[in-house]
């Protein structure tokens, strides 16, 4: 009962409530369009084949990393079921950024709702492709979890610091393997975490850089390893 008394009295609480209806009607219509588009097509048919047993990039091939037919295989190419998935992935992209926001905004509660509105209702609509089940709508959940991690890096206590970065780093991979686009936000977030005026290069490197590339790498390399021992 205190939580919820509290959760009542909480703004932050109200607004990603109306927040996150907003983007659900704007996604909900999306649930019930026909087979229309044609890359949605491909994936479909990719994870179907995935599902009948054939080996993705022999036996199924198209030119992207594998997590999106993977995440298709295993919805069955529900094209119902996995823009369901794909409305569950904005929603919780909407309630990262808004944390993400407010670590950045500290000082200015009406930046983080301005930015996180503009975010929901923008990703939301079809100016982006928010109706259709694309990579860049599932790719977008981690990053912004490794975003928020990585500005997190200066709010906790020094012994955490290289475990946020670590993790943030193998968040950040589960986009790459989803689409290769998210080699620019790697390189992005790897400058953001030299910006820290307040240690040392050696401390940065060593603290921060260090494990994120780590924790990047490791998910890939695990992936090129698995692909060329079964000769795909």
């Amino acid at each position: 009962m205190k939580l919820i008394a509290r959760l009542e009295r909480s703004r932050s609480f109200w607004f990603l409530l109306v927040i996150s209806f907003v983007f659900f009607l704007l996604r909900w219509p999306s649930l019930f369009e026909p087979y229309w588009y044609g890359d949605e097509g491909i994936y479909q048919a990719v994870g179907m084949l995935i599902r009948s047993g054939e080996p993705l990039y022999s036996g199924a091939w198209d030119n992207k990393p594998p997590l999106l037919y993977v995440l298709y295989a295993i919805f069955n190419s529900d094209q119902f079921i996995i823009r369901t998935v794909s409305l569950i992935f904005g929603l919780t992209s909407v309630w990262v950024f808004y944390l993400t926001a407010k670590k950045l905004f500290a000082k200015s509660e009406k930046s983080v709702l301005i930015s996180t509105a503009f975010f929901a209702v923008l990703f939301g609509t079809r100016v982006i492709e928010g109706n259709i089940a694309n990579a860049e709508n599932f790719m977008l959940l981690p990053i912004l979890l490794s975003s928020y991690l990585i500005v997190s890096t200066d709010f906790v206590k020094k012994i955490l610091i290289h475990r946020f970065a670590f993790v943030a780093g193998l968040v950040l991979s589960l986009a790459f393997l989803t689409k290769i686009v998210a080699i620019f936000d790697f390189l992005a977030f790897g400058s953001f975490l030299f910006v820290d005026p307040e240690k040392s290069f050696k401390e940065k490197f060593t603290q921060k850089l260090i494990p994120f590339v780590i924790g990047f790498s490791i998910p890939v390399a695990l992936t090129f390893a698995y692909f060329l021992a079964t000769n795909n």
